[in-house]
């Protein structure tokens, strides 16, 4: 909170989360934490992450993350991270929006 500038400043919040490899959780506890402090206020993103969080986590958590960026290289290329299976999972759920859906 000490580099917070304000909140007539900052629109949306992020977080970094990086656990360990395999691990795919919704990561409601820091979701829950950041929306608290900020009075649920501001939108919240997974700015980065290594294991790709379950979107059927997700759901199920309430965990509404407003976007996510899964570090490139190791976290997507080496499958102990993020196994290609899941990756396409994630990418096709009905809860994960991509590039391509938006209409500019």
């Amino acid at each position: 909170m000490d580099w917070y500038p304000g909140d007539d400043l900052v629109d949306i919040l992020g977080m970094d989360i990086y656990e360990a490899k395999g691990q795919h959780n919704s990561h409601l506890l820091q979701f829950e934490n950041v929306k608290q402090l900020f009075n649920g206020k501001k939108m919240i993103a997974l700015s980065e992450n290594g294991g790709l969080s379950d979107p059927a986590k997700l759901v199920k958590d309430g965990a509404h993350w407003s976007w996510f960026l899964t570090w490139y290289g190791e976290m997507i290329l080496d499958e102990s991270w993020n196994p290609k299976a899941f990756i396409k999972n994630v990418y096709n759920h009905a809860y994960v929006l991509t590039r391509g859906q938006f209409k500019v």
